[in-house]
């Protein structure tokens, strides 16, 4: 029992940086394993509609009177053996083929953009949950300084030193840093649970944010940012390209 207890610890105290949560996030979403068959199967696709039909062969009576079946009663009976092999117009296996292309090319801009808002929403959850924790450990720290500061403050005040009104304005800060870590703790929880949840596993998996580096650069112009969401948004792509399939 105690084995299977420290196995389950190691489990949910399992430190993970931040790709590998975004990978894992993809291999867990259902959706993303969807659009994949999906495309697969427009790859099936497009190899078919290249293809001519199957040809058929018929075998008939002809010109068999209808009240007998045989036909050395009619000089004009027979059994005809008939191939048929339907060819399509000049053209038309090009279009197809470039209507499931399209098709195909489609599903493929719909995968991106869900890997993008999917990777998208892992990573504004994770850098939200350094930054709790981080808020979090500055009022830990605060409330260790005001602590030491009240009990400076009680020793002067006994001695006649300090003012009791001092000492009352530093409790009530203490107060409402203890109140603020109980939220950030809080927010800890539902953040964490939200990663958990998107990798479909157990909610209070405890998710380390040590990896994260205090120095990151956000020297970002927003007018090259638009230009690049222009350009590479896979959404975008995909309108244009759906576009570009009705006019097929």
């Amino acid at each position: 029992m105690i084995i299977l207890i420290s196995l389950f610890s190691f489990i949910l105290l399992a430190d993970e940086n931040l790709n590998n949560l975004i990978s894992k996030a993809m291999k867990a979403n259902p959706e993303i394993s969807v659009i994949e068959f999906q495309i697969n199967a427009l790859k099936e696709k497009e190899i078919f509609v290249q293809k001519l039909m199957d040809p058929m062969i018929a075998l008939e009576y002809s010109n068999v009177p209808y009240n007998t079946w045989k036909l050395d009663e009619n000089p004009m009976s027979g059994i005809q053996l008939k191939l048929k092999q339907t060819i399509p117009f000049p053209g038309k296996n090009s279009k197809r083929k470039a209507v499931v292309e399209s098709e195909g090319q489609i599903k493929s801009w719909e995968l991106a953009e869900l890997k993008l808002q999917l990777k998208d929403k892992v990573e504004k959850a994770y850098y939200q949950l350094g930054l709790n924790r981080e808020l979090k450990a500055i009022s830990l720290k605060h409330i260790a300084l005001l602590e030491d500061l009240i009990e400076t403050m009680y020793k002067k005040y006994e001695i006649g030193k300090s003012a009791q009104s001092d000492i009352l304005r530093m409790t009530l800060m203490k107060e409402k840093l203890l109140d603020d870590l109980e939220d950030f703790e809080q927010k800890e929880s539902e953040i964490q649970a939200t990663i958990n949840s998107v990798l479909n596993r157990n909610v209070n998996t405890f998710i380390s944010t040590e990896m994260l580096t205090n120095n990151l650069d956000l020297d970002l112009n927003l007018d090259t940012l638009l230009n690049s969401a222009i350009q590479n948004r896979p959404l975008l792509k995909k309108i244009e390209e759906t576009s570009k399939m009705k006019r097929l």
